[in-house]
């Protein structure tokens, strides 16, 4: 991975307390997925447009997440029904900070996503009292029916537009657990770019298209459930766990 870290010191950073020109709140999401094999030429040709996150001389963060459900999965068999106006609800701890929050994710039926969050002292399977509060302000289900379904962890690459036009997240190593089953979505990338308003013409767009990466639906939460759930109905899923299956076996 040193080829990836000399090609990501190329790159002029750009603080934490800056990233609040391009928070993004509320915003259309556009994901792509590839094989790791394509990574250090996206990146080599991002770098024309794009400045990185450092955080302590870091610029490939470690995350953790622990997402919340209900005991027959509402909110993962939504968006496997195709669901309009849905949720995820997780905690995320950005591990080299130590830093984490209790967050709800809401996605519209105009594909507009609408995060909120709350600091927490430390990652949590079972909500406290605060945390409960603000929970079933935001949430269609009562806190005390949600659980900790999934855990997982990956390595994140962010990028910010040198103009400020969009922020874009690249993530990789991503592992899942429910403390029974394990899986590792080894040699795939997973990258989001996050704006006002999705433009075919953004950089990002182009710069993945030259390397005949597309724009596709993806959920890391959803295609985790299912490999780390295999009773989990997933039919809907099927060319999404073809095309993950094509990039693992590479």
């Amino acid at each position: 991975m040193q080829i990836l870290k000399d090609i990501l010191a190329n790159y002029s950073a750009i603080a934490l307390s800056e990233m609040d020109n391009v928070s993004l709140m509320n915003r259309q999401d556009t994901k792509y997925v590839f094989s790791e094999d394509k990574l250090e030429a996206v990146l080599q040709k991002l770098s024309k447009f794009y400045r990185i996150l450092e955080i302590e001389g870091l610029r490939q963060m470690s995350y953790s997440n622990i997402y919340f459900d209900t005991d027959d999965f509402v909110f993962y068999n939504n968006h496997h029904r195709g669901k309009l106006n849905r949720y995820k609800i997780r905690n995320r701890q950005y591990d080299d900070s130590n830093l984490a929050f209790c967050e709800v994710k809401f996605k519209s039926n105009k594909s507009r996503t609408q995060k909120n969050r709350q600091v927490i002292k430390e990652m949590f399977e079972e909500y406290d009292e605060a945390s409960k509060e603000f929970l079933n302000d935001l949430s269609p289900v009562h806190s005390s029916k949600l659980k900790a379904k999934l855990f997982m962890r990956f390595d994140r690459i962010t990028l910010v537009h040198k103009d400020w036009k969009d922020r874009c997240t690249i993530d990789l190593n991503l592992e899942a657990s429910n403390k029974k089953n394990d899986f590792e979505f080894k040699g795939i990338v997973i990258a989001e770019i996050k704006q006002e308003k999705f433009t075919p013409q953004c950089d990002f767009n182009l710069v993945l298209k030259s390397e005949k990466i597309y724009p596709q639906g993806f959920s890391k939460y959803c295609m985790s459930l299912a490999k780390v759930y295999p009773e989990l109905r997933m039919n809907r899923f099927k060319p999404r766990m073809l095309m993950l299956d094509k990039i693992l076996k590479k």
